[in-house]
């Protein structure tokens, strides 16, 4: 559970003829205590929300959803209004970090936790694309485990972690968390900042 901060609104804004709502809440993972946002579109059920409301949430780390609301998507025409020349560059992989993002989402807010083998695990720098967009400044890694579906198949994914504990401890045929999407279970995340506890209704 999340305690809200605050609801702002953004009336400069117009998707589907709604204004959209920024949710502000914070939750606690140990000690800790992080603060994380969501737009959404679900104006008619967060109107009599309240700061201090108790909320449901699904985390990985810093990033959190609020299942039960709609979340704001951007339409297309946002990323074609763009000037050309930049276009040519960066829409492609504008729409690629989209794309991932919103699986990471749907994966944070339907998946179901399940255990995998860890593969491999391959660190890499940082990088930057072109003159002006570069990748996160901490290391990360690729990792690659199996796991068995529903029909008792062995599925291999590859996916990616900037935890330093889970690439510090963590060894091939090591026994690891991911979410899998019950309905389509070739598409997997793993769990590697906080593992059972770290995913909360």
């Amino acid at each position: 559970m999340a305690e809200l901060v605050r609801i702002d609104s953004n009336p400069f804004m117009t998707i589907n003829d709604v204004h959209p709502e920024k949710m502000f809440f914070q939750y606690k993972i140990g000690d800790s205590v992080k603060i994380a946002s969501m737009a959404t579109l679900s104006v008619n059920e967060v109107a009599d929300w309240k700061t201090g409301r108790q909320i449901p949430i699904r985390y990985l780390g810093d990033e959190a959803t609020i299942p039960t609301l709609e979340p704001v998507e951007f339409p297309l025409t946002v990323f074609l209004m763009l000037p050309l020349n930049a276009m040519a560059v960066g829409l492609p992989f504008l729409l690629y970090c989209g794309i991932q993002a919103r699986q990471r989402i749907n994966l944070m807010r339907n998946g179901a936790l399940r255990s995998a083998r860890l593969e491999a695990l391959v660190t890499t720098k940082p990088f930057t694309l072109f003159l002006f967009l570069s990748s996160s400044s901490r290391t990360r890694a690729t990792v690659t485990y199996s796991y068995i579906g529903k029909d008792n198949n062995q599925i291999t994914a590859t996916g990616t972690t900037s935890d330093l504990l889970f690439m510090n401890e963590k060894r091939k045929g090591d026994g690891i968390e991911i979410l899998v999407l019950p309905e389509r279970e070739t598409k997997s995340l793993v769990v590697d900042d906080i593992p059972l506890a770290g995913i909360a209704k």
